[in-house]
């Protein structure tokens, strides 16, 4: 498994990171300690990928494709607050397991247990570039 976050690209690579820990709390918040997906991640994973979201339009994009009755995975958003940065999206974090990030566009063997979803998803994740 891993945390996937998707970070605002007009944030500084250390801004992004930070942004992914504040969505990590976020997730804690949302779905609490003892759900069984974060519970694993935090205690046999902890691999977070920083990934370059774009903008405040494309984050919003991303999150609002992630909520979708097909997604059957652990996210969240963080926004900062309306005194800081006017209240964007700074962050949209996930959890997926090795079928995501396995996933090669070129090789339909690694679509296999996927479904059309997920494939879509997987190809998201894979078209952005890591955080900078």
């Amino acid at each position: 498994m891993r945390f996937y976050s998707v970070g605002n690209q007009y944030l500084s690579s250390i801004q992004q990171g930070i942004q992914a820990f504040h969505c990590l709390g976020e997730m804690v918040l949302d779905y609490g300690a003892a759900d069984p997906t974060l519970t694993d991640w935090l205690a046999n994973h902890k691999t977070l990928i920083c990934l370059n979201g774009g903008n405040n339009e494309r984050l919003q994009s991303f999150y609002y494709f992630l909520v979708d009755e097909n997604n059957p995975y652990l996210f969240t958003k963080f926004h900062e607050d309306e005194q800081s940065l006017g209240g964007i999206i700074t962050c949209v974090g996930l959890i997926v397991p090795e079928s995501i990030y396995n996933f090669k566009e070129d090789d339909p063997t690694t679509w296999d247990e996927l479904t059309p979803w997920e494939i879509e998803l997987a190809t998201k994740l894979k078209r952005m570039p890591t955080a900078r």
